[in-house]
């Protein structure tokens, strides 16, 4: 599967400013779109300084940077989505909230577009209920910072499709991370390992363990 040519980005935050970034830094047009014209404003910033310092480390060519910034732009709300086959959102940790969003995206994009959410803590299958075509509805919950770390979780809900999935491993190996597929379960992967292992880092630090040790312990 290719890089789709335009895609859109719901939530101009550090996480959806990241992914938005990211995509505009591999060859897809990107729209971001936020109600915050702040936070677009930032967001934007954001993605040329990023640019701008790969161009002067001699990661990216002048005119590679260029074309970069120029890929990303924003709108105040989900408008002239049309051409875009893929949608991640990074919005507000809040089922309502999403449902909003996911019933405007799938009104706006065409049919078989991907609508991945970005959820780090809530169910897959409950973002997707509603939504028409719910088997096109796939988590892709990226790490933070987004441009630096490696690892994106790809969340299969009830309905996902097997081709959804797939297209959307694709997509996160073209952008240089590393996918992997989760069942819609509490935590996905990173954060039902990451609970246990904090916890256990408090109960010995409860029991009179030294910081120090627990430290070089966990590492």
């Amino acid at each position: 599967a290719e890089m789709p040519e335009f895609a859109t980005v719901v939530g101009a935050g550090v996480m959806g400013a990241g992914i938005a970034g990211s995509l505009a830094e591999k060859g897809v047009n990107v729209r971001l779109a936020d109600l915050s014209s702040e936070a677009l404003g930032c967001a934007l910033g954001e993605h040329e300084k990023s640019v701008l310092r790969k161009v002067k480390r001699r990661r990216m060519s002048k005119s590679d940077g260029t074309a970069a910034i120029d890929r990303l732009d924003a709108a105040q709300g989900i408008v002239g989505m049309a051409r875009s086959t893929f949608a991640v959102e990074a919005v507000a940790e809040v089922l309502g909230v999403k449902h909003k969003v996911f019933s405007e995206l799938a009104e706006a994009l065409p049919n078989d577009a991907i609508l991945a959410t970005n959820t780090s803590s809530l169910s897959v299958s409950e973002i997707a209920a509603g939504v028409p075509s719910p088997e096109r509805v796939v988590g892709m919950h990226f790490f933070n910072p987004v441009r630096m770390m490696p690892l994106v979780e790809v969340v299969r809900g009830a309905s996902t499709s097997d081709e959804v999935v797939a297209r959307t491993c694709a997509l996160a190996i073209s952008m240089g991370k590393t996918p992997v597929i989760t069942r819609d379960v509490p935590g996905f992967l990173v954060n039902r390992l990451l609970g246990p292992y904090i916890d256990e880092a408090v109960r010995l630090f409860v029991g009179g363990a030294d910081p120090a040790r627990i430290d070089s312990l966990m590492v």
